[in-house]
């Protein structure tokens, strides 16, 4: 859709080009084309505004979907971390023991130093886990 847009206001300037082009050939005083030319600038700003409102509409939409689904994700997983925990209660088995399929995962300083070049350094945190046997 943008490509069009965009496409569509190319071939406006090309006409408004040529149009104004022969009518300055043609004698039009200088007022009138300077009108011209600031009324073709003016249908191509409104209609780049009308392009951002959409723009930005889309994406709020985009984010409020962004949102709703990492909710659900979040809202699933303390289900199913509640249920894991139940189940360990009941079977009387220590929380520590069991498995977890959930894992915490926090950012800490990377332990060692980079000796390569800032665009191929390493980030400079590494992920550990805080959860579950280390092995």
């Amino acid at each position: 859709m943008s490509g069009r847009l965009i496409a569509c206001a190319a071939v406006f300037c090309v006409i408004c080009f040529i149009a104004l082009k022969s009518a300055a050939g043609a004698g039009v005083p200088p007022v009138d084309l300077v009108l011209a030319i600031a009324a073709a600038t003016l249908v191509l700003a409104l209609a780049s505004a009308g392009f951002a409102l959409s723009a930005m509409l889309r994406s709020r939409r985009a984010h409020d979907e962004v949102v709703r689904v990492a909710r659900s994700v979040d809202a699933a997983i303390r289900d199913l971390s509640a249920e894991i925990r139940r189940n360990q209660l009941a079977s009387g088995e220590p929380e520590h023991d069991a498995a977890h399929p959930v894992q915490e995962i926090i950012l800490t300083p990377a332990d060692e130093p980079s000796d390569e070049a800032p665009e191929q350094a390493r980030p400079p945190y590494k992920l550990s886990r805080l959860a579950g046997p280390t092995s």
